[in-house]
């Protein structure tokens, strides 16, 4: 999960409470544990705009589950 710190979208309290409930249910089965990745300053659209830092940062995230 990414989460930007200016999202008014889906803001990053519920990002976080969410990443908490799917890192407790993956416990005990054979489902990977959750990843949370905060981002500074970032808003809703940041994360997947070419033109902003954060993008690179969700795309590396992206490319490590496909490498």
């Amino acid at each position: 999960m990414i989460a930007g710190t200016k999202d008014l979208d889906v803001p990053v309290d519920i990002v976080t409470a969410f990443y908490e409930q799917a890192k407790k249910a993956s416990q005990g089965t054979t489902y990977p544990e959750p990843d949370l990745i905060v981002i500074e300053d970032a808003d809703h659209y940041d994360l997947v705009d070419p033109s902003h830092n954060a993008w690179q940062t969700t795309l590396n995230y992206i490319l490590s589950y496909i490498r």
